[in-house]
């Protein structure tokens, strides 16, 4: 018995960590992560999701690492941050912060970007729309949360 209770109680640390991917709680993650304190000005470096882009990653790579660090700024040099300022839209820019002085792209209406899920009983994935036309999409492979940032793995779907 007090082997069973061992095993249940493992299971359940250990599933504390990942959490199963759904549009509710990824939705819930995205809308928790806006912060946004003027109406009328979005700023791209309010608590952005970054990808680490050097050597173009981002464009590149069939799976990406997406992070949203609570309290800490990101680490990566050339990175694509995804700022949410509604809980299904977001604007992405390309930073450069490691060289003196730093930069950040300016955004403009090809910047823009809707989420649409779409999921079924195996996978979820992320669509993104840009005027009207998806421009690419992602299957979530996992949810993984510490103390200090979530962390999205994507998988690129052609």
């Amino acid at each position: 018995m007090k082997k069973l209770i061992l095993i249940l109680l493992t299971i359940g640390f250990t599933s504390s960590a990942q959490t199963k991917p759904s549009s509710k709680y990824l939705t819930k993650l995205f809308k928790n992560s806006i912060e946004q304190n003027d109406k009328k000005r979005i700023s791209t470096f309010s608590n952005p999701w970054v990808i680490n882009n050097i050597d173009s990653a981002y464009y590149k790579l069939d799976t990406l690492k997406v992070y949203n660090y609570k309290n800490v700024e990101t680490e990566f040099c050339e990175y694509i941050g995804w700022t949410f300022y509604k809980k299904n839209l977001f604007i992405l820019n390309k930073a450069h912060h490691c060289n003196e002085p730093p930069t950040n792209s300016v955004t403009n209406k090809e910047n823009w970007y809707e989420v649409k899920f779409v999921e079924n009983e195996k996978k979820l994935i992320l669509q993104f729309y840009n005027l009207e036309k998806r421009l690419s999409q992602f299957e979530v492979l996992s949810i993984q949360e510490s103390d200090s940032k979530m962390t999205l793995i994507l998988l690129r779907k052609k």
